[in-house]
């Protein structure tokens, strides 16, 4: 009978998955949890997890969803796995849902900056404008230096308030150069507001990051 694997070689397995991913090579990380999972199911919820993450990243949805749901349920006291599933549930145009499951999460963690970015943006699609924007404020109160609350803040103000959101987005950059949304949502609004050279001036930009 084999000997049983202990906490710290299902972390070392996990760690090498994570490796690979940041490598690239999603599909050799997703084959090794796999067998993780399989051979130990104690492994479930951390396994799965970094499986919807890499699915996320991928662009596959409908799997990032999958694993995140299995996460869940091996683990549903993971607050952080609820975001992830919303981002998935976001992505696929179900912002519904992914408000739900935010709310989930939060009951669990209300400290989760990434919750309220994410269930602003949500909110905004489903044009319930001023929770969107008191969830967005929420972000900013937790971590006023972290990237995205403030594109979470420009997102919510887009159509609203352009001036604002356009400053919200220069406040992402200045945190984070690369954050391509907030590179091509400034473009945009640039380009509505007739300013086509300085939308021009970022196109580089976005078209190389994506």
């Amino acid at each position: 009978q084999a000997a049983a694997v202990t906490p710290e070689e299902i972390n070392l397995e996990i760690q090498r998955a994570h490796e690979l991913i940041g490598l690239g090579r999603t599909d050799q990380a997703l084959a090794s949890l796999g067998r993780l999972i399989a051979s130990e199911p104690a492994a479930a919820g951390p396994a799965e997890l970094l499986m919807a993450l890499a699915q996320l990243r991928a662009k596959r949805l409908a799997e990032a969803i999958r694993h995140a749901e299995a996460s869940l349920r091996a683990d549903p006291e993971h607050a952080a796995t609820y975001t992830v599933l919303a981002s998935g549930l976001q992505l696929s145009g179900r912002s519904r849902d992914a408000v739900h499951v935010l709310q989930r999460g939060l009951e669990l963690d209300p400290t989760m900056t990434e919750a309220y970015s994410l269930g602003a943006q949500a909110l905004s699609d489903l044009k319930a404008h001023q929770d969107a924007e008191n969830w967005a404020r929420t972000a900013l109160q937790l971590t006023p230096d972290e990237a995205d609350a403030h594109f979470a803040m420009g997102y919510v103000l887009h159509d609203l308030r352009p001036a604002q959101a356009e400053e919200a987005y220069r406040a992402t950059l200045q945190r984070e150069p690369e954050h391509m949304q907030a590179m091509q949502n400034l473009a945009t609004l640039r380009a509505r507001q007739g300013d086509r050279r300085g939308a021009t001036h970022l196109l580089p930009d976005v078209l190389a990051g994506t």
